[in-house]
């Protein structure tokens, strides 16, 4: 397994950014997660999680300079050739791909394997948390969102992202509920995350009134 990752590492490490929430240290944190919720679940595919974790992120730098339209499915299409060049089973390879192309949250897919019912917990684990809310900070900033403002919408449902405030956006995170997570382990991390996420929420409002 740790050759696989060396190897997934060696190759994907240059589509990543080096700086802002889609590093190579998301893809890690991403990693450890999965590989936690993969040890309470049934008959997982440690080789294709791991590949598809690995993978899962790497056309997202082109979705955001505008070179691709949605980064999971570019994903894919570069997934096949780097999959090859490292020797990885070809009868697995399509389900890596999946895994792939239903990973993206803000789609809201039902993943059907366990493997990518597994990655998209892990990636969406990754907005709660102190982490999660420095990645939301540096990532929505960039995009030119405010980070608050009384008259901004103010979001009543998990995964609704149409505001201009970050604090309206990390508020939102307090609607998560457990048929949002495809495992139950997945759900147990969001529920400890979400905790210091509400206290951070309320020492703003306390702080920007």
């Amino acid at each position: 397994m740790k050759d696989l990752e060396i190897k997934l590492e060696n190759e994907v490490a240059k589509y990543y950014d080096k700086s802002g929430g889609h590093d190579i240290h998301h893809v890690k944190r991403v990693l450890a997660l999965a590989k936690r919720i993969a040890k309470k679940e049934k008959n997982v595919d440690l080789n294709v999680l791991i590949a598809s974790v690995f993978l899962h992120d790497i056309a997202k730098r082109m979705e955001e300079n505008g070179e691709c339209s949605d980064h999971a499915i570019q994903g894919v299409k570069m997934s096949h050739s780097i999959l090859k060049k490292i020797g990885f089973p070809e009868n697995k390879i399509e389900e890596v791909a999946y895994c792939i192309k239903v990973h993206r949250k803000t789609q809201k897919i039902k993943p059907q394997t366990i493997e990518a019912k597994i990655l998209q917990d892990a990636d969406k684990i990754e907005v709660f948390g102190a982490i999660g809310i420095a990645r939301t900070f540096a990532d929505l900033s960039a995009r030119g969102m405010l980070l608050h403002d009384d008259e901004s919408r103010k979001l009543t449902y998990f995964e609704d992202t149409k505001t201009d405030s970050i604090l309206e956006y990390l508020r939102s995170l307090a609607f998560a509920t457990p048929n949002k997570f495809n495992t139950k382990t997945g759900w147990r991390v969001v529920k400890e995350r979400l905790k210091f996420v509400n206290q951070f929420v309320k020492q703003f409002d306390k702080e920007w009134k």
